[in-house]
């Protein structure tokens, strides 16, 4: 299998990735960690992630690869067998936004990046601002690949379907 789990801010998507691998054993690759080089504290080049995302493409068989819509959603869509979209209502993302935000504050957990006001605000207005049209028309594209979930309900589905080989007819 080769997954790609999309999402807004705070929709679950590592949660969901995590889950994903424990149960597969598939290499897992957040987004995240192709677009930030944490050594330099910048921002990688489009050309360079693209490279990093390439590298994973052709050298593994299979795979999960987690994050937020980006510029080369159309590569990652198009090399994966199943589409993964969490598609949680505002409210719902705005409250597990600002839970995070506090038990980051509270140092109740770790976030891989610093939390601070200026990114919860700018995370908040993501999410306030919905940037699903690019993410729309890019998946009208591979509509058989696409799998939107709403809710945990349909995340328990979702693995049911796969451990019966529903979902397998997309490879």
């Amino acid at each position: 299998m080769k997954i790609l789990v999309l999402g807004p801010v705070a929709s679950g998507k590592t949660t969901l990735a995590k889950q994903l691998h424990e149960r597969y054993h598939l290499p897992l690759y957040e987004l995240d960690s192709i677009v930030h080089d944490d050594i330099n504290h910048e921002k990688r080049p489009v050309k360079a992630q693209l490279s990093m995302i390439n590298e994973i493409i052709r050298s593994h068989k299979e795979w999960i690869l987690e994050g937020m819509p980006r510029d080369y959603l159309d590569v990652l869509a198009s090399n994966a067998t199943m589409i993964i979209y969490l598609d949680y209502s505002k409210k719902q993302l705005l409250r597990r936004l600002r839970i995070r935000h506090l038990k980051y504050k509270l140092k109740i957990t770790k976030v891989p990046f610093e939390t601070n006001r200026d990114l919860y605000l700018r995370m908040k207005s993501y999410i306030e601002n919905d940037h699903k049209e690019n993410l729309v028309e890019c998946m009208k594209k591979y509509p058989t690949k696409l799998i939107i979930v709403k809710n945990k309900r349909e995340i328990q589905k979702l693995f049911l379907a796969i451990e019966e080989g529903q979902i397998l007819k997309y490879q």
